[in-house]
């Protein structure tokens, strides 16, 4: 078996089915009332956001996100938002897990990340999300334009692979920070070669993550390597100078 086929039978393995139907579409589809209900009519809209949206989700991560778009009136804080959608969810039986701007819940065994944001301006596609993250509260960006870099990177194939590299070695990073970080390590380089590109990406990540600037592209402000401290970095960077000398795409990603 070729090294590109090993991967692509990864990918197929950890697909997520997002069909109608599908125990993805399901969950989701019962969680909206909750949430249309709490938001009551400061509601714009909730949408699949994150990986869902942009094809590159992996089972046994989170299944799905959901952003829920408030309208930009919304008068209560962005931690006041945050903490009433938990309370929410608790108090409807969820089992919570408060992240750096999601809340995660898991119904019928699918984990949903919920993303509540308030909208810039109601002419605009740009939010403000709250940060749960020690020394920042808030910060601004636009989901809409994340989800058309990634789908449109050509590099769908390789973000999976590396994600699931992340997952069977137990890094943990926000998946637009390992989105853009794969999109810049693979710059000029061929579409298509999908195992050489994972190789360079670790490559890159061994070399260059620790000191490597990610900027979010809706908001230059916005500093997305700074969500991991140096610590966490290293962690990453050492695995993946660990996987690249591996002589097994086996033990590399499985």
């Amino acid at each position: 078996m070729s090294a590109d086929q090993y991967i692509l039978n990864i990918l197929a393995k950890y697909n997520v089915d997002t069909s109608n139907g599908s125990p993805v579409i399901t969950a989701a589809q019962a969680v909206y009332p909750i949430l249309a209900n709490w938001a009551g009519n400061q509601l714009v809209d909730v949408k699949f956001s994150g990986s869902h949206a942009k094809g590159t989700g992996v089972s046994g991560k989170t299944d799905t996100d959901l952003f829920i778009s408030l309208k930009s009136n919304t008068s209560n804080t962005l931690k006041e938002i945050y903490n009433s959608l938990n309370s929410l969810m608790l108090g409807k039986g969820y089992n919570t897990k408060p992240q750096n701007v999601s809340i995660r819940i898991n119904h019928n065994g699918i984990e949903i990340d919920l993303v509540p944001g308030v909208k810039y301006s109601d002419n605009s596609n740009y939010h403000w999300l709250y940060v749960k993250k020690s020394g920042r509260e808030r910060t601004q960006t636009n989901i809409d334009k994340h989800i058309d870099i990634v789908t449109n990177s050509g590099r769908v194939n390789e973000i999976r692979a590396i994600k699931i590299w992340a997952y069977n070695h137990g890094l943990d990073l926000p998946s637009i920070y390992l989105e853009l970080t794969v999109i810049e390590a693979l710059s000029g380089r061929r579409i298509g070669n999908t195992a050489d590109n994972v190789l360079h990406t670790l490559e890159f990540i061994r070399d260059r993550f620790l000191n490597l600037s990610i900027i979010d592209p809706s908001n230059s402000a916005n500093i997305i390597s700074n969500d991991l401290t140096d610590d966490e970095k290293r962690k990453i960077s050492n695995q993946a100078r660990i996987s690249k000398a591996q002589g097994y795409w086996k033990d590399i990603l499985w």
